[in-house]
Formats: C-alpha cells, structure tokens, sequence
C-alpha cells in the first residue's frame, strides 16, 4: 500500500500557477524630464506610501572587478506609491554599486553596496545612521562583509544581512549594529547557501530566504535552524521575495529552468508551504514584462518591481478581490 501511494504521488501532475489579476500601470513612475534611472537594483516601500527606488546610474555591473569610485548621481528616487510623482531624491556620492534597499517600521531607510562591502543606514530624507563594514575592504568576520546583498529588520530593531554572493552566510546585528550570530555555509545541502539574495519574513515569524543560486527558496528560524526548502516550477532562479498578507508571498524570479530553456522573467504568488498560487509577467521589454526582475516590494494591493535592464521600476495593481 505504502508502495502504491508513493507512486501515486510521483504521478501527480506539478501544480501550475493561474494567471494572477495585477496589470501594469504603465503611467507609473513619472520622471521630471531632466531626471532619469539607471540600472534598477532596489525597490522598498514605506507604510505612509513612499516607493523607494534604487538604482545605478551610469554605473554597470558587467565585470567581476567592481569600481569604488563613488556614483555622482543620486541613486535613491522616492515616489509617491499612487501617483508616480517624484517627491525626492539622494545619495549622489556615497555608493559604487548598490544592490539591495529596505524600509523598517520607522522609515528608516536600508541600502547595501556589493563593491563597497557596506550596509548603511539612513533617514528618509538620505541622513546617514549607521554603517557597518570597511569601504572597500572584504572579509568574513563580524566586521566585514563580502558583497552583501539584502537586509531584513526585525520588529526589535536587530536585523540580519544577507551576505550576499561570496560569504553566503546570514548575520544577525542588535539594534546599534552589534554583531551577534551568523549561519549559513557554501553548498547546495539543506541550510547551505549560494548566493543568499532576498530576505522575507513570514507572518509566522519564519524567515524567507532567496538562495538565488541553488533556485530554490529555504526557510529558517530568527536563531538559523533550516525547516524546509522548496522551488517553484518554470521560474528560473529566484532572486527576490516580499510578504503580501499573512498567508501570501510575491517571488520574482528570472533565468533558465533547466539547460537549453528560453529565458524566463515572472512573478509568482505563493502560500507560506510554497505552492504556487498565480503568476504574471514574462521575459521582455514592453510594460508588465521584465528583464532582470531584481527586487520587489508590496503595499496593500500593490506590487513594485525593480529591474536591471528594460524599465527599470514597473507598478502592478491588483484588481477584483
């Protein structure tokens, strides 16, 4: 019988995400005429409605030897959520090449820079607060990074760092940045890591993790004990992941499922298990595809979508239910 029901299951057909009700505001963002994007690595969005929008400028990551010289353009655009309106912009002179940025409960505002080997701190208006890691200098230690990639603050005010592509390992900081526990290792094993690139906390207090690399999702707890991991069928890897609702998530993802496939670009909506619920989106360059769907954040009904080539920021609105 055991056998029997075991071969069933082998059986059964893969569940397939239904197309998802979001459509694209195409009219979103507004940019002045005299302002423009660069690559689009970073997206967050605070609870009063501001979209911030992390980008590049002329900067481009096209070769493993990244330049330190500071970005003279300001990379951080904040945008009305509903209206697109561009309501300020800053940090012009302090990165190289940002990659992740997050918004906790207090507006505070989170950026990391994968050249600089830095996390950074600041107020909304762009004040710096806090800054951890040598300009410049890697290491894998509690005062270096090594190209990190994301951070995560939690509802205390610690907060944990993805870092990121060459240490792949998760750090937990207190609240004033002081350095008190670390997990993950180089692999592809349950609780390995290859690329640890997006972090997500589940209403359950589980924490979500984008091993990019591995394309496969993991889920931890606060203390890093591994629970379970999961992937999700035809979206290539994953590379960023946001709490819709308390039984929801957004994943975006990009990249070849196997060996000779097209490339794929998408967004699939997830319960807490991992089952595929909707998807949207496709590989392209016309409003409500993606090339390099990099992050993503969510706000009410709403989703954000930072991508390195193509357009660059994109809005998706939900509709009917």
């Amino acid at each position: 019988m055991k056998l029997l029901l075991l071969a069933l299951l082998a059986l059964a057909p893969t569940p397939v995400a239904r197309p998802a009700p979001y459509t694209v505001d195409g009219a979103w963002p507004v940019y002045p005429s005299a302002v423009s994007s660069g690559d689009g690595s970073g997206i967050a969005v605070s609870r009063r409605g501001e979209v911030y929008a992390l980008h590049r400028g002329n900067r481009v990551w096209n070769s493993d030897e990244l330049s330190t010289e500071p970005i003279d353009v300001p990379v951080v655009m904040v945008f009305d959520a509903r209206s697109g309106m561009l309501l300020r912009q800053w940090g012009e002179g302090h990165f190289a090449m940002p990659h992740g940025i997050s918004v906790d409960a207090r507006d505070n505002v989170w950026i990391t820079d994968v050249a600089l080997h830095q996390v950074s701190k600041f107020s909304r208006d762009g004040r710096l607060l806090l800054q951890l890691g040598q300009r410049g200098i890697s290491g894998n230690d509690a005062r270096h990074f090594n190209r990190p990639t994301d951070v995560l603050v939690l509802r205390d005010g610690s907060f944990l760092v993805a870092d990121g592509y060459r240490n792949t390992r998760i750090v937990k900081f207190s609240a004033d940045g002081r350095y008190l526990f670390e997990w993950g290792m180089p692999g592809d094993g349950p609780g390995a890591l290859n690329v640890p690139h997006s972090l997500a906390l589940g209403q359950g207090g589980e924490l979500f993790v984008c091993d990019r690399n591995n394309g496969r999702i993991q889920i931890f707890t606060l203390d890093g004990r591994f629970k379970r991991q999961f992937t999700i069928p035809g979206l290539g890897r994953p590379f960023a992941i946001a709490q819709l609702d308390r039984d929801h998530l957004a994943v975006a993802g990009n990249g070849r499922s196997s060996p000779g496939q097209a490339e794929t670009a998408g967004i699939v909506v997830i319960d807490r298990k991992g089952q595929p619920l909707e998807r949207f989106g496709s590989f392209g360059e016309a409003p409500g595809q993606f090339i390099g769907a990099h992050d993503i954040a969510a706000w009410n009904r709403t989703l954000f979508v930072a991508g390195v080539k193509g357009r660059h920021f994109q809005k998706f609105v939900r509709l009917g239910r």
